[in-house]
């Protein structure tokens, strides 16, 4: 999120510099709320050991992932369903690993998702990292890593 506001307040500066306090002051405000939601993020994930693990259908949780020590295995291998000794591998190592839900977006199916999580007993959250309400959306999805829902 960082980079991507830097990067449109940069733009912003270049084609309109007569509004820089303007941007500025709006740049910095968003800064601010990156940084609340980046505290509130660590501290909800702060119970959990380096490298924990969580489901995903689609792997589009990477910087996510990257940035807070996590690893997200996914569902989908090579943008299709994984076939049936795939995901019982894939069931074996999320009981292993004690995966609480499984992330699916709400722009893909999630038919596979639902079958693992019965036999897992977890649950399937429909989550999207293009969320509008993004800091929301990353606050809800560390508690659901973290067991808090």
């Amino acid at each position: 999120m960082k980079i991507m506001a830097k990067n449109i307040y940069d733009t912003l500066l270049e084609f309109d510099p007569s509004n820089k306090e303007y941007f500025k002051k709006n740049y910095s405000k968003f800064i601010e709320e990156i940084n609340q939601t980046d505290k509130k993020i660590k501290d909800i994930l702060s119970v959990l050991p380096k490298d924990s693990k969580f489901m995903v259908f689609h792997p589009s949780w990477g910087y996510f992932a990257n940035e807070y020590n996590l690893i997200q295995l996914s569902i989908e291998v090579e943008g299709k369903e994984a076939k049936p000794r795939i995901i019982q591998k894939i069931i074996d190592e999320a009981k292993e690993e004690n995966v609480k839900a499984i992330f699916t977006q709400l722009e893909f199916s999630d038919k596979s998702a639902k079958a693992i999580a019965n036999e897992l007993k977890i649950k399937v959250l429909k989550e999207t990292p293009l969320a509008k309400n993004w800091s929301e959306n990353l606050i809800k999805m560390a508690n659901a890593i973290a067991n808090n829902e």
